[in-house]
C-alpha cells in the first residue's frame, strides 16, 4: 500500500486518506428513488477525475440516512465494479437509521425500532457487522462508521461507554479498517472528546477520523489527542481544509470534492510544495465557490451542475424534490467556471 508523509508532522498514513475525498452524491429520479444508472456513472466521473484521491459512499452528503440494508449493498457492488480497481473506496457501513424520514419506496416491514424512529440496537449492530464484512469482501479500503447517535446507552451504562463498545464490537469482527465519522448536528453528548480519541486509538484497526467542523479549537483538541497514535484526520469541513492541513490532518471531504475537486486538490498539491500563499489563495477559491451554492440542497444542485458539464444523471431531490431551476444554476455555473478556470485539470 502507498502511502503519503505529512511535510509538518511527519506522519505516515496510507494515500488513500489524503488529498481529496469525495463524499459521493446520490443521483435520484423523479420521486426521489435512487438512479442506479446515474449512480454508476457518476463513479465513473468520479473514478477518472485526475484530482479526487478516494471516494466516500452512504456518506452525508449523499443522504446516508436514507439508505437501507439492500441499497447499500448494492452502492457497494456497483462502486467497486464501476471503479476497476483504478481507485480506492470507503463506504458508510453502519446500521439503517431513518433520522431524516423513510424515503420513498422503502419497505419497513423489517425495521424495529425503539421510541421515536431509534432502530433496535441489536439489529443496528448487526446490521453494521453484516454491511462490514461485505464491503470487506468486495474489496473496499476502509468502512466508514458514524458515531452512533442511533443509540441509547443501555441501563446503567454511560453514553461514552456506548459509543465505545459500538466501535470495539466492529473492530473486534473485521479486519477492515475503520474510520470515525463525527457527523454535523450530532446531539452534544455524542460528539467526540479527546479522552474518546485516547480509547479508540487503541483499538487494532481505527484509522483515522472525519470531523465535519469549522470549530478549530475542537478540531486541534482531537488532534492533540492523536498524536503518537495511527489515526489520521481528516477535515470534514473544505473551509477548514487549510488549517487542518497546517495542523495535521491529511486532506478534507465535503461538497466541493464532488463539484470543483480541482480547488481542493489545489489547496493539498500547493501545501504539500510548500507554496502556502498559493495554498491559501486556493482556499479563499473554495468560500468562492460555496458561496455560489447558498441557500440551495447541495447534493442535487451539485449533480445539476455536473449535468451542464456531460455527467448522463437525474438532478431531483431523494425526498421527490424537482431539480434547480436552471436559469439559476446557469448563474452559478458562469461564476463557477470562471473560478475553475483558474485550476486547469492536467
Amino acid at each position: 500500500m502507498s502511502t503519503f508523509r505529512h511535510p509538518i508532522t511527519g506522519q505516515e498514513v496510507p494515500q488513500y486518506l489524503t488529498g481529496v475525498i469525495v463524499p459521493m452524491f446520490t443521483p435520484c429520479g423523479p420521486g426521489g428513488m435512487i438512479d442506479w444508472d446515474g449512480f454508476r456513472n457518476f463513479v465513473v466521473w468520479l473514478r477518472d477525475h485526475p484530482s479526487i484521491t478516494t471516494l466516500f459512499v452512504r456518506c452525508g452528503l449523499g443522504k446516508m440516512y436514507t439508505y437501507t440494508v439492500s441499497d447499500t449493498k448494492r452502492a457497494i457492488d456497483i462502486t467497486m465494479e464501476a471503479l476497476e480497481g483504478k481507485k480506492p473506496a470507503m463506504f458508510g457501513t453502519f446500521g439503517e437509521y431513518f433520522r431524516e424520514g423513510v424515503p420513498p419506496g422503502v419497505d419497513l416491514t423489517h425495521y424495529k425500532t425503539i421510541g421515536k424512529n431509534r432502530p433496535d440496537p441489536v439489529q443496528y449492530l448487526d446490521q453494521t457487522l453484516e454491511l462490514t464484512e461485505y464491503a470487506r469482501n468486495r474489496g473496499a479500503a476502509a468502512s466508514v462508521l458514524v458515531i452512533p447517535a442511533a443509540l441509547l446507552p443501555a441501563r446503567g451504562m454511560k453514553l461514552q461507554d456506548t459509543i465505545f463498545k459500538y466501535y470495539e464490537t466492529v473492530s473486534k469482527s473485521t479486519e477492515l479498517p475503520i474510520f470515525v465519522y463525527n457527523t454535523p448536528g450530532l446531539p452534544g453528548p455524542y460528539n467526540t472528546t479527546p479522552q474518546m480519541i485516547s480509547r479508540l486509538s487503541k483499538l487494532k484497526n481505527i484509522v483515522g477520523m472525519k470531523l465535519s467542523t469549522n470549530n478549530y479549537e475542537w478540531l486541534l483538541e482531537l488532534m492533540m489527542a492523536m498524536e503518537g497514535t495511527d489515526m489520521v484526520m481528516i477535515a470534514g469541513s473544505e473551509t477548514a481544509m487549510l488549517p487542518a492541513l497546517m495542523s495535521g490532518a491529511c486532506g478534507a471531504i465535503g461538497q466541493g470534492c464532488d463539484v470543483n475537486p480541482e480547488i481542493l486538490r489545489a489547496v493539498f498539491d500547493r501545501f504539500v510544495q510548500g507554496d502556502y500563499k498559493g495554498a491559501l489563495e486556493a482556499q479563499k477559491d473554495i468560500q468562492r465557490a460555496l458561496r455560489l451554492f447558498d441557500g440551495l440542497s447541495a447534493p442535487y444542485s451539485g449533480l445539476a451542475y455536473l449535468k451542464r458539464k456531460g455527467l448522463n444523471v437525474p438532478t431531483y431531490g431523494r425526498f421527490g424534490e424537482d431539480p434547480v431551476d436552471d436559469s439559476v444554476m446557469e448563474r452559478i455555473a458562469y461564476d463557477l467556471d470562471r473560478i475553475l478556470a483558474k485550476y486547469p485539470v492536467a
